[in-house]
């Protein structure tokens, strides 16, 4: 028996071609941008470990393992972000990662030799309502504790605490939000 989830995707799929077709007769190009979104983000939904509702991954983004990375409700993912999920990625509610960001739960192992011989994989967790500007890095191991904002271009290094505002290479605490 087909549930009524299921039902309702196969009847939304059937009317996309006669609203592409009154599109193109209207001469709306909108319709292509809007069905390539809703196809892209129906693809991450079932590749993902899990994906909230009100969730937005814009085109060009690359997440490496996705069966090991969380987005929650409302989550934005610009373009160009790159997840490396093999360590695993949390990301909480109402998140914003901006363009050319990048996540990264793996890394290789110092002492070894080839450097490339041994993974080192640490859970990244980013708490709900965190804004990551552009060109921000997220090393693996790190927490990123609610109502904090990862300045552009910074590389986070250690945990950031709750409320606060990091900046640099390394990542600094540069003032509290309140």
């Amino acid at each position: 028996m087909i549930s009524r989830r299921h039902m309702l995707s196969i009847l939304d799929l059937c009317l996309t071609p006669v609203a592409i077709i009154i599109a193109i007769i209207k001469g709306d190009k909108s319709i292509f941008t809007k069905i390539s979104s809703r196809l892209r983000n129906l693809v991450w939904k079932r590749r993902l470990k899990s994906m909230g509702s009100g969730t937005y991954i814009y085109p060009h983004v690359i997440i490496h393992s996705p069966e090991k990375v969380s987005l929650g409700k409302n989550v934005i993912v610009n373009n160009f972000v790159h997840i490396w999920g093999g360590g695993e990625v949390e990301i909480g509610n109402d998140v914003m990662i901006a363009a050319h960001s990048v996540l990264t739960s793996i890394t290789h192992d110092k002492y070894s030799r080839p450097y490339s011989s041994k993974n080192i994989l640490r859970k990244i967790v980013i708490e709900e309502n965190v804004w990551i500007c552009s060109s921000a890095v997220i090393l693996p191991g790190v927490r990123v504790q609610k109502h904090s904002i990862v300045g552009a271009g910074a590389v986070v290094t250690e945990d950031v605490p709750e409320n606060s505002i990091v900046v640099g290479v390394p990542a600094r605490d540069v003032t509290q939000t309140k």
